[in-house]
């Protein structure tokens, strides 16, 4: 019998507390060497070809943490999330490793108050349909309110 060393997808908040010890076990949380060497197998992107330079020291622990899990392995990420527009709930499964790359980019994953930013680009994929999430783009976000955001990524 042949065994495959493929990775399981587990939640996020499982993968998260482990992420968060082991960083801890070398240095500070809010050092980015503790990161790098925590995690030498991931590659701390410095410049992202559209977006430029990546400020690490702006980044939030949140954003640190999910970082790491979705690059440990991409393919295996997803997030559903639960966004409410004008009094009307949607919900959105995302899968693809180039929007949940550029959701972290937009920082969808803060762990904070979401910006103008953030918020817009959860409307925007709400679907993927051509010029769909664009229709709701234009949105008043004073309308816009996610209430939650789950996610799976491979285990650490």
């Amino acid at each position: 019998m042949i065994e495959k060393n493929e990775k399981q997808s587990v939640d996020y908040n499982e993968a998260k507390f482990e992420i968060l010890h082991r960083v801890e076990s070398v240095g500070s949380l809010w050092s980015m060497d503790s990161w790098r060497k925590a995690f030498s197998e991931v590659v701390f992107v410095e410049k992202e070809e559209i977006v430029g330079e990546i400020d690490w020291n702006k980044k939030t622990i949140a954003e640190r943490t999910f970082y790491v899990a979705y690059m440990m392995c991409p393919e295996k990420a997803e997030v559903t999330y639960q966004i409410q527009i004008d009094n009307v709930d949607f919900e959105k499964r995302v899968t693809d490793p180039d929007h949940l790359w550029w959701m972290w980019l937009d920082g969808c994953f803060s762990g904070e108050e979401l910006d103008e930013v953030a918020l817009r680009t959860f409307i925007q994929y709400l679907d993927d349909r051509e010029g769909c999430g664009e229709a709701l783009y234009d949105q008043d976000l004073d309308q816009v309110e996610v209430l939650s955001i789950e996610a799976k990524v491979g285990k650490i």
